[in-house]
């Protein structure tokens, strides 16, 4: 139960080991983990269900009043993915876009739209997935609503290998196609160039209108 609230934190975590289950289609566990924090008084905070907060960090603290889900998912496309037949030989459901959708509706029905502010933010695919979705979290929320987006380490460039190869290009391709994806990529950058191309952030950000923040180290082991 969220506690009276002004603004909202939803952070799509992705393990360090994520991306590379996204390019195996391996699934990963969907928990949504929901942190009671306090209002925006210290004293007297009052949750929806009229009870004292779990606990408050006190007012010295950035986002000391701000209500944080976490979210893992059984998924495999950064919740991109909708196909509707569930595969034979896996049994695996490809539906991550739904996923995300049904999470948002569920945040919703628990008090996100009285937001004031709002930020989504993931790491990995994690990240991928905030580039990807950023405009649909947006979407969300009354238009007054401050909504930005905080990729970390989601900036995955369409490079090849050392072996002058282009393994990553063809993995995206993969999966776009395994997840039934394009329909949900910007249709702007789908209409352009081939929907697995627009999988890359590189593609994908200047067609993102709602305000981003890239966080990216500077030496990547991943990329490099």
């Amino acid at each position: 139960m969220f506690c009276r609230m002004a603004t909202f934190f939803l952070a799509l975590l992705a393990l360090s080991a994520m991306l590379t289950a996204i390019m195996a289609q391996s699934p990963q566990e969907l928990i949504v983990n929901i942190t009671i924090l306090h209002s925006a008084t210290a004293e007297g905070a009052v949750c929806l269900d009229g009870s004292a907060p779990a606990y408050h960090l006190g007012q010295g603290y950035d986002f000391y009043n701000w209500n944080r889900v976490r979210v893992r998912y059984y998924d495999g496309s950064s919740f991109t993915g909708d196909i509707e037949d569930v595969d034979p030989d896996t049994k695996f459901y490809y539906r991550g876009a739904r996923i995300f959708r049904a999470i948002m509706n569920d945040l919703s029905r628990k008090g996100m739209q009285k937001a004031e502010n709002a930020i989504l933010s993931g790491t990995s695919a994690g990240g991928l997935a905030t580039i990807l979705n950023c405009d649909k979290f947006k979407s969300f929320f009354p238009v007054d609503v401050r909504v930005k987006c905080v990729p970390d380490a989601g900036f995955f460039i369409n490079a090849k290998t050392i072996s002058g190869t282009s393994d990553i290009q063809d993995e995206y391709k993969r999966v776009v196609n395994l997840h039934g994806s394009a329909k949900n990529l910007p249709p702007s950058c789908t209409s352009r160039i081939d929907p697995s191309l627009c999988f890359f952030p590189q593609n994908v950000v200047p067609h993102v209108k709602t305000p981003l923040f890239m966080i990216k180290a500077a030496y990547d082991s991943w990329q490099e």
